[in-house]
């Protein structure tokens, strides 16, 4: 976690800016390696899970609990810059979309444990079954509140972003899988997606062992003539 007075060179309270031009705006992509394999305790939270008796399971909330607590003083940092527009006080939080999401199921039960519970989807990470794939997600500012329950995949993050809320053609993207899904978070559009292509991975034909070194998964997997793919339609799965 990000600790007090990590912002080093500001002084507490609001932070008035100067000169802010909204016009000129910024992107900050963070991927954080926390929570993930291998495990690493951060004390700073063990004493949120007194009653957790798995240890894989103690340390691995404590990562989910260090990243949540840093994006959250992100946000709590981001409120404290404040400018002046139209006679209003405004944050640079004001002016600023948040886009958050895992990228796979967490490594529950099984080779590899890290931890993780996927309760109650099916399955795991590297698996096409629900707990691999579908992941938490949240966008803020839309000026709108509520749960989307269609579907959404991450290709959709890019025509989202680019034509729905920066307002450029689609066009120039050239031809994608995504889908511009920015009137659908707003409902203001009916579902635009009715499937999702989770994988196609065909080693019939080929002769393939994945090494791994590390000594927290002490396994090598041959794939050699197997085949994996998953496809949804709708509410219907294959």
């Amino acid at each position: 976690g990000l600790k007090k007075g990590w912002f080093s060179g500001y002084p507490d309270g609001k932070i008035q800016m100067k000169n802010h031009g909204v016009e000129d705006p910024f992107l900050l992509y963070l991927a954080y390696q926390s929570p993930h394999t291998p495990l690493a305790v951060d004390l700073n939270y063990l004493e949120l899970y007194p009653n957790e008796t798995d240890v894989s399971r103690k340390t691995y909330l404590t990562m989910v609990s260090s990243t949540d607590d840093s994006i959250g003083r992100i946000v709590e940092n981001m409120k404290r810059f404040v400018y002046t527009k139209d006679g209003s006080e405004r944050t640079l939080f004001d002016d600023t979309i948040f886009i958050f999401s895992s990228d796979n199921g967490g490594m529950s039960q099984g080779l590899g444990y890290g931890g993780a519970s996927n309760t109650p989807l099916r399955g795991r990470k590297g698996s096409t079954w629900e707990g691999g794939c579908r992941v938490p997600a949240f966008i803020t500012n839309l000026n709108i509140t509520g749960t989307h329950e269609g579907m959404f995949h991450m290709t959709d993050w890019l025509p989202t972003i680019y034509s729905g809320i920066l307002g450029v053609e689609q066009a120039d993207l050239g031809d994608i899988d995504g889908i511009n899904q920015f009137d659908v978070l707003q409902k203001t559009s009916e579902p635009l997606r009715e499937e999702i292509l989770y994988d196609i991975a065909n080693f019939q034909d080929t002769n393939c062992t994945l090494n791994v070194t590390d000594s927290w998964f002490p396994a090598s997997c041959n794939v050699s003539g197997s085949f994996g793919a998953a496809l949804r339609v709708n509410n219907f799965k294959l």
